[in-house]
């Protein structure tokens, strides 16, 4: 500063000294002309100074664009990996749910000799039956032959299915389970009866059907009534559209997912009734005794 002081001042103040002006006037002279160009030099400094911190703003606005476009195709790189992932884990699921319904809809369709023989029960006393069968006499003989006789035209000796479709309970809405589930106790229920009687074991086999009847009524509301008139003995008149339901459900299933929460206590408990009639039977079916 004392420098450019001098090389600013001194032409001027060898001007001055050569007019040969009073003291006085020349300390004010000089005042006044240092007052001037200090302003001038600090304005000059502010503007150099102002000048490099805009500057070093700039720089470092750049360090920070880059920076920020940077994270920005991390993160972009990022979310498109964990959408292709989720995407690739959506079209597994899928392509496992459509599996799963088509083995559940599979069991519906196997168990065809079941339906039959449910809607052949419509034609005979089977609770009368049932009752008259253990009789160790010749009443008793010909219902248990009749029973079995049955069984063997209803081709009933091989109710075991190869291929489960339990293990599809995931991956289908826990409503579409639960209709299944009763739909299947449902048309199983005559193997049971039939087993029962050409065995002579009678009403002990079957202790308690009051849990399918709950069952029923909640998975097919819309034959609630007709259940609670009938009980077991309405699923004969009512099979197809019983499996009409389980059919929807499952397609329901497959387009919608899983149960909304409305549903799922309804089929927890669905479900939970007709575990409780499967542990009721005293006994599994079985063919006819030799």
């Amino acid at each position: 500063m004392w420098q450019w002081l001098q090389d600013t001042l001194g032409p001027t103040l060898a001007i001055i000294s050569t007019f040969a002006l009073g003291g006085s006037a020349i300390a004010g002279l000089a005042f006044w002309l240092f007052k001037i160009l200090a302003e001038r030099w600090l304005n000059h400094s502010f503007t150099k100074r102002l000048e490099a911190f805009r500057h070093e703003q700039s720089k470092e606005l750049e360090h920070l664009k880059s920076e920020l476009k940077v994270r920005d195709e991390q993160l972009k790189s990022l979310r498109d990996a964990a959408l292709n992932q989720l995407g690739i884990r959506t079209a597994t699921l899928d392509k496992r749910r459509l599996e799963a319904a088509e083995h559940v809809w599979g069991a519906v369709v196997d168990s065809w000799r079941f339906k039959f023989a449910s809607k052949m029960t419509t034609a005979l006393k089977i609770d009368e039956m049932l009752k008259r069968a253990p009789l160790q006499n010749s009443e008793g003989e010909k219902i248990r032959a009749f029973a079995a006789h049955l069984w063997k035209i209803w081709a009933l000796e091989n109710t075991t299915q190869i291929n489960s479709p339990d293990k599809e309970r995931p991956f289908i809405s826990a409503l579409a389970w639960a209709k299944f589930s009763t739909y299947r106790s449902a048309m199983t229920l005559p193997v049971t009866q039939i087993s029962a009687i050409m065995n002579g074991v009678g009403p002990r086999m079957i202790r308690d059907t009051e849990p399918l009847v709950n069952a029923a009524k909640a998975a097919f509301p819309k034959w609630a009534n007709f259940i609670e008139e009938h009980g077991t003995s309405a699923f004969p008149f009512i099979v197809d559209d019983m499996e009409e339901e389980v059919l929807q459900e499952i397609v329901s299933s497959v387009e919608n997912g899983s149960s909304n929460s409305k549903h799922l206590e309804t089929a927890r408990q669905i479900v939970s009734d007709v575990a409780k009639f499967s542990e009721s039977l005293q006994e599994k079916p079985v063919p006819p005794l030799s």
